[in-house]
């Protein structure tokens, strides 16, 4: 097992959160997606630089605005796939936020198991919004003071 995902198990552990290991093979399917649907195809590494119709915000804490935005849902967070491939599913957003501030710092992705939105948290800060997360990020009013 990886070394960032015995980090995240271990942060789960210390949140109390219930997470469910994603197989290799599931978080391979989810690129794809990701890439067919939010990419135009596009291979690029890092992922994030790959993304399409997005906007984003930079602060010193904007890795918890995607729990925010995640709220009730359930949800699979991943590492960048040119790092490793690996990925656990989350119950909620709290459960996200928990893990993401008790694990070390790296870059992330959200999504779904349909990837219906895609949340991105790069090397330089920045949280990316795609699909229906870009929505969510409108309503909530996130861009109001850029």
């Amino acid at each position: 097992m990886s070394e960032l995902l015995e980090a995240l198990k271990a942060a789960a552990s210390r949140c109390e959160s219930l997470v469910q290991v994603v197989p290799e093979s599931a978080v391979s399917v989810l690129i794809a997606a990701i890439r067919e649907r939010y990419c135009g195809g596009s291979s690029r590494a890092p992922l994030w630089e790959a993304l399409q119709n997005t906007r984003s915000i930079h602060n010193t804490d904007c890795w918890r605005l995607a729990g925010e935005l995640i709220a009730g849902r359930p949800a699979i967070l991943f590492a960048d796939p040119s790092q490793e491939r690996c990925g656990v599913a989350v119950r909620s957003g709290d459960d996200l936020t928990c893990i993401l501030r008790e694990s070390f710092g790296f870059e992330f992705y959200v999504t779904n198991e349909t990837t219906d939105f895609c949340i991105a948290y790069n090397d330089h800060g920045h949280l990316i919004f795609a699909a229906e997360a870009l929505k969510w990020a409108f309503e909530s009013r996130l861009f109001d003071d850029i």
